[in-house]
């Protein structure tokens, strides 16, 4: 049975893609994200990337309300850093693709790791996104952000 790993920086769409390859692949092992660096240089990691503005936005929305835009910036630069790292032994999704061609990420992982998958009820796992505006969060250390998720998106 092979063993997919799931990372992700939180409220980058880590759950949904859990979800999506937990039942797209259902003869392997699916391993969820803890939302740290440590696993990205093991074997059959995909991880979902978002833009920094909606992961920050999203974290404080939904999660951190009282916690610095700074710091959850700094955070996603040395994750996403460490994604750059080791882009090239990873399976990196776009939180954009993932969520509007769910089927050709599917197909992505099938081919990457040759592994066949099966159709997942895309509607049971959709979900909705916020519609808030982004903007209060562009700061020095999001613009940062900004930068290294453009690299990744460039190197996908």
């Amino acid at each position: 049975m092979a063993t997919i790993i799931v990372e992700g920086f939180p409220r980058s769409g880590t759950t949904f893609l859990y979800d999506l390859i937990r039942l797209g692949f259902p003869s392997c092992e699916v391993i969820y994200s803890e939302h740290t660096a440590s696993k990205l240089d093991l074997d059959n990691v995909i991880v979902v990337i978002r833009d920094p503005y909606k992961s920050i936005f999203s974290w404080k929305n939904y999660i951190g309300k009282d916690e610095n835009v700074s710091d959850i910036a700094k955070w996603y630069v040395r994750y996403h850093t460490k994604v750059l790292d080791n882009i090239d032994g990873l399976t990196v999704i776009d939180f954009n693709e993932m969520i509007t061609d769910p089927v050709r990420v599917l197909e992505n992982v099938s081919n990457k790791m040759n592994i066949d998958y099966q159709l997942v009820d895309i509607d049971s796992i959709r979900k909705n996104e916020t519609g808030f505006d982004y903007t209060s969060f562009v700061t020095k250390d999001t613009k940062e952000a900004y930068q290294i998720y453009k690299q990744i998106i460039k190197r996908i």
